[in-house]
């Protein structure tokens, strides 16, 4: 039998990283409000943009979100600093337990929880599928493509992929973690994660933290990753190179999926009065926190990244650069 006060006194948490995120953080924070999330941590690092100003509005008038930032890991070793984002997880680890979190998930700026009938908050999502065993859950990526228009919110009927990849939400007064990973923590005493459904999870043997082929299947709930958005945003996100590749270009995609892709059959089909109504709420939101003026700014700085993203990746494009063709591929701007 589940505990009688599970919903009411269930407490889940959300945190993520964030480094020149401004035009989608609105966005995003307002979408796991949304869904139910009682508690929303935002690890601030290296940011040249509004996020800060943003966050800050944000937080006047939902104090349930916070935030930091960690630019003082700037100051530690290379071999330190590389790793920020399991240190930013694992200090949110220790905090969560402080606070008494229930449930405790990371993921980034540009992933989303969402429930298959995009109207089941997360907790009486949590309450319907986990047992008294309180078993960690796997959420498998759902890659939505690129879209024409660039800034645009999640879109009813838009084409998406299923890669091997989760994000992974655990019961941490129940479940021991040993260690905080990307996608799938460490567990003590051998514990295995479960799927959205219920199912235990099956991890490839020799490729880390990432799911079997059988497991790659649309389930109750599932993280939509917006990897590529539009090839404008894409090619500026390339200029951010990677913690520990400090390269001018960032070198773990894939290249661009773009919404006509010939391999995508697979479409969001979200009950249509549940999408609108979360579409009405998301812009009442907006509308009240009056931070338009800072996304405005941070939108036309990140046209102007893609832009020189653009040049670059012609230049090396043109010396023959392996990396620069794999992350150009797909893309019609070049």
């Amino acid at each position: 039998m589940k505990d009688n006060d599970f919903t009411s006194n269930a407490i889940i948490r959300v945190c993520a990283i964030a480094k020149d995120e401004g035009p989608y953080l609105v966005d995003w924070i307002c979408h796991h409000l949304y869904f139910g999330f009682d508690q929303i941590h935002i690890y601030v690092n290296r940011t040249t943009d509004n996020s800060l100003s943003i966050l800050q509005k944000v937080s006047e008038k939902y104090p349930q979100v916070t935030y930091e930032t960690l630019d003082w890991l700037d100051y530690c070793d290379a071999q330190v600093s590389s790793k920020l984002q399991n240190i930013a997880y694992a200090k949110d680890l220790g905090r969560a337990l402080e606070k008494n979190v229930d449930w405790w998930l990371c993921i980034d700026i540009d992933e989303y929880w969402i429930p298959n009938d995009f109207n089941t908050s997360i907790k009486d999502f949590l309450f319907k599928n986990s047992s008294t065993s309180y078993l960690p859950i796997c959420f498998q990526w759902h890659c939505e493509v690129g879209k024409n228009l660039p800034f645009t919110f999640l879109d009813n009927q838009h084409g998406f992929f299923i890669p091997p990849l989760v994000k992974t939400i655990t019961p941490i007064k129940h479940v021991d973690i040993r260690n905080v990973r990307v996608h799938v923590p460490v567990y003590n005493n051998d514990i295995t994660p479960v799927d959205a459904n219920g199912k235990r999870i099956e991890f490839d043997e020799t490729i880390n933290q990432h799911t079997t082929n059988a497991m790659r299947k649309p389930k109750k709930a599932y993280i939509v990753h917006r990897m590529f958005r539009s090839e404008i945003e894409y090619t500026a996100l390339l200029l951010r190179g990677r913690p520990s590749q400090p390269l001018s270009i960032k070198t773990n995609r894939p290249g661009y999926k773009p919404h006509n892709w010939d391999k995508i059959n697979r479409y969001f089909d979200w009950p249509k009065d549940n999408y609108l109504g979360y579409m009405a709420s998301r812009s009442s939101t907006i509308a009240d926190l009056d931070v338009n003026s800072y996304i405005k700014s941070d939108v036309d700085s990140i046209k102007l990244k893609s832009e020189k993203s653009i040049e670059l990746l012609k230049k090396l494009i043109a010396k023959g650069d392996s990396e620069a063709v794999k992350v150009a591929d797909g893309l019609t701007i070049l």
